[in-house]
């Protein structure tokens, strides 16, 4: 159980790792590539690139044959880092399930009462910000 909680927490540390690598700022996009989709002079596999290079990548004068490789390597990642996220969220929904099966009755409602109304709560929110 312990070599499992340690591979869990490795997992979970390589994803947070990862995913904070692609975090993003809207300061990356660089007056070139403005000028260019601006213009509409952009190639069709420029406009459709659905993420922006990682933090500051975009501030440090890549070339354009840089920026093509920088953008086929993130695209490769991604497929892997989407199945991290499905597989972490898969272990996630097995632990719970777990944890649970330790409960007694009356927890498991008063955790149900708790979740149902974290529900209520969260589909409030939306109204209350019109």
């Amino acid at each position: 159980m312990i070599s499992r909680t340690i591979g869990i927490a490795t997992l979970l540390g390589v994803l947070m790792f990862l995913l904070g690598s692609l975090r993003l700022t809207a300061d990356e996009t660089t007056s070139k590539t403005k000028e260019k989709q601006t213009a509409g002079a952009a190639d069709e596999e420029t406009s459709t690139r659905r993420k922006p290079l990682p933090t500051y990548f975009g501030m440090i004068g890549l070339n354009d044959g840089q920026r093509d490789q920088l953008y086929e390597m993130q695209d490769g990642y991604e497929v892997r880092i989407e199945k991290l996220r499905e597989e972490l969220k898969q272990l996630i929904k097995e632990r719970d399930q777990k944890m649970e099966t330790l409960l007694t009755s009356g927890q498991k409602i008063r955790l149900k009462e708790l979740r149902n109304e974290a529900k209520a709560n969260a589909q409030k929110k939306p109204e209350t910000k019109e």
